[in-house]
């Protein structure tokens, strides 16, 4: 059952469409109705300020039964390395230093500042990122994982190699759709209104995964560890920079 405030998924998209009507939207959304539950995908900029200060009048003006964030376990400890409660409990100036020093993942940190004031649960979707740079690293083939490197430090490489469009077919596959499954599935968990807070790229792949009943086996596989070479992971950090 959804929580007081617009309770239903039907008067979400009229709050969207109010901020439309005044011309100040700068979230996407996207609404799916599934059995106990519905999903409201709020797509931003992880670095616009006013996405922010949308991003936290979505979770008071809605007030759903959970807050889902596009972070993993480590990354969100990046943000609040004390936690979100302990963070709370600063002096307000303190707090809005901190929220100023943000480069990006400031409609992250608005979501779950939000979400922690009015009660509702916060849900972290994504794959532990060094997982995925692993997996992003043991996609490519050597040749192409040295050029790219090469590449990276402005340095000459093999002129003879598709390394550009190799890379962004990794990029395709594991930075962008394997994360999409991950996150779908995980936000199909959680039962009654849910509002996920999302990078705008991530919004037509989630869409396309929460409309399908996706493997929890293939999921896990997903996210296991990948065992990387030292020499792979040492020659692929300048393509991660």
């Amino acid at each position: 059952t959804a929580r007081a405030g617009f309770g239903t998924a039907s008067l979400a998209s009229a709050w969207l469409s109010d901020l439309v009507g005044r011309g100040t939207s700068v979230l996407k959304l996207h609404h799916l109705e599934r059995k106990d539950q519905d999903i409201i995908l709020l797509g931003a900029l992880h670095d616009q300020d006013e996405a922010a200060m949308q991003v936290k009048e979505a979770i008071e003006s809605l007030r759903p039964d959970h807050v889902a964030l596009e972070l993993c376990e480590r990354r969100f400890k990046r943000i609040f390395p004390f936690g979100i409660s302990a963070f709370a409990q600063l002096p307000a100036e303190e707090r809005c230093a901190i929220a100023q020093r943000l480069r990006s993942g400031k409609d992250q940190f608005a979501a779950a500042v939000a979400a922690h004031t009015q009660s509702v649960p916060v849900t972290l979707c994504d794959r532990d990122f060094r997982i995925t740079e692993d997996r992003f690293l043991a996609h490519l083939q050597p040749d192409i994982l040295k050029a790219g490197a090469l590449g990276a430090l402005g340095l000459p490489s093999r002129a003879d190699l598709p390394v550009e469009e190799a890379l962004e077919e990794a990029v395709a596959t594991c930075i962008w759709d394997e994360r999409d499954k991950v996150m779908a599935r995980r936000l199909q968990s959680l039962p009654g209104l849910v509002l996920a807070v999302v990078g705008v790229k991530h919004m037509e792949g989630l869409a396309h995964y929460l409309a399908q009943e996706i493997d929890p086996v293939n999921v896990d596989m997903l996210c296991k560890p990948v065992h990387l070479p030292l020499w792979r992971r040492l020659i692929g950090q300048p393509i991660l920079w």
